[in-house]
C-alpha cells in the first residue's frame, strides 16, 4: 500500500469512528480515485478528489452538497453522503452494488425518471443554494461562447497533427461560425433573446456528467446513479443534449429522443417550466454536437498528453489520437 492509500485508509476509519479500514482500488473515476472500504460486514466507497484545478470547482463539496440535497429529498438509486473530510480532500459514500448498464429502452426510462425525480424539488428552499452545473450553458450565446473557445484551444494549443488541422478548418471552424448564425437567426424568428439567460423556473437541477458511464445496474436491472462532482443548475436541453451525444454512451439516435422526449414531458408541457423545451433541443443539438466533437478531440493538447505518459509509446498515444479524430468525424457527420 502507498503512502497516499494508508493515509486515506485512515482518513477513511477516522470518518467512520472505526479502529481501522480495508482498502480496495476499483476501477472507474476518471478524475476521483475509487476504493471499496470494508468495516467488519459493512462496505462503502471511498471517493479521494483531485485538487481544484483551473475551473475552481471544489467536486468534493460540489458532490456532498448534492448528494445531501438528494437525501434530504428522498431521491433513491444514488449514493448516500456517509462522512466528508476537507484534510484528505475524500468522502466515504454507501455502497452501491452493480455493474455496466445495459442501454436499452428500460435503462433510457430509468435514466429520464430519475432527473425528472430530482427536478421536482427544484422548488425546495434548499436548492437555492445549489451552484450552477459545471460549464453551464444557461443561454445559447454562452453555449456559443464555450463552442468558440473551445476551438480556439485546439488551433493554438493542440500538438502538431496534419489530420487534425485538416478537420478543424475544413469542418470545424466552418461550422462554429455558420451553425451558431443560424442558431441565431431560428432564435430571432421565434422572438427569443440568444443573450439572455434562461429564467430560473425554466433551468433545472442537472448531474451534469450524467449517462450510463456513470451508472451502475443490479442484478433486478435497476440503475444508481453515480458522480455528482459537476452537480448544479443548467438548461435542460443541455442535459438532454449531452445525454443523447456523449460519445460513451453511443446511443442509437432514437434512444436519445426516448431520453428527450421523457425529460420534454416534464419540462416543456405546455404548463410545464419550460414550454420551449423541444424547439430549443431541434435548435441548439447541432451547436451540442461541435462541443462534443471539440471535447474529444482534447486528447490533442499538451495537459492530456502528459497525463498519458503512463500509457507507454508514442506511437501508443498517437493511436489513442486517431481513434479520438474519428470520433469527431463521426459526431461532426451525425453518426
Amino acid at each position: 500500500m502507498t503512502e497516499r492509500s494508508e493515509l486515506l485508509a485512515a482518513a477513511a476509519a477516522r470518518m467512520l469512528g472505526q479502529d481501522n479500514a480495508l482498502l480496495l482500488p476499483l476501477q472507474g473515476g476518471g478524475n476521483a480515485r475509487l476504493f471499496k472500504v470494508t468495516t467488519g460486514a459493512k462496505h462503502f466507497v471511498l471517493k479521494a478528489y483531485p485538487a481544484m484545478n483551473g475551473d475552481g470547482r471544489d467536486r468534493r463539496f460540489t458532490e456532498w452538497q448534492a448528494l445531501q440535497f438528494m437525501a434530504a429529498g428522498g431521491i433513491p438509486n444514488v449514493p448516500q453522503p456517509v462522512a466528508t473530510d476537507k484534510q484528505s480532500n475524500a468522502s466515504v459514500l454507501s455502497w452501491c452494488e452493480g455493474a455496466a448498464v445495459a442501454a436499452d429502452d428500460p435503462a433510457i426510462d430509468q435514466a429520464a425518471r430519475f432527473i425528472n425525480q430530482l427536478n421536482q424539488h427544484r422548488t425546495v428552499p434548499a436548492a437555492a443554494s445549489l451552484p450552477l452545473a459545471s460549464e453551464a450553458c444557461l443561454s445559447a450565446s454562452e453555449l456559443a461562447r464555450q463552442l468558440t473557445q473551445r476551438l480556439q484551444r485546439l488551433q493554438q494549443d493542440a500538438i502538431a497533427d496534419d489530420d487534425l488541422q485538416v478537420f478543424l478548418s475544413r469542418h470545424l471552424a466552418p461550422a462554429t461560425t455558420t451553425w451558431p448564425a443560424a442558431a441565431k437567426e431560428a432564435y430571432a424568428q421565434r422572438d427569443w433573446s440568444f443573450s439572455e439567460p434562461l429564467k430560473p423556473a425554466a433551468q433545472c437541477l442537472s448531474p451534469s456528467d450524467f449517462g450510463f458511464h456513470n451508472a451502475l445496474q443490479n442484478t433486478a436491472g435497476q440503475l444508481s446513479f453515480v458522480d455528482f462532482e459537476y452537480f448544479g443548475w443548467d438548461d435542460p436541453v443541455k442535459l438532454a443534449a449531452d445525454f443523447s451525444l456523449h460519445p460513451g454512451m453511443n446511443l442509437h439516435p432514437d434512444q436519445g429522443r426516448r431520453f428527450s422526449t421523457a425529460l420534454s414531458a416534464f419540462f416543456g408541457a405546455k404548463d410545464g417550466p419550460d414550454p420551449g423545451f423541444a424547439e430549443r433541443l431541434e435548435i441548439l443539438l447541432p451547436l451540442y454536437r461541435l462541443r462534443w466533437c471539440c471535447i474529444v478531440l482534447n486528447e490533442f493538447l499538451p495537459a492530456r498528453l502528459q497525463r498519458r505518459q503512463a500509457a507507454g509509446n508514442r506511437e501508443h498515444y498517437r493511436s489513442v489520437l486517431r481513434r479520438q479524430l474519428q470520433k469527431a468525424e463521426r459526431l461532426f457527420n451525425g453518426a
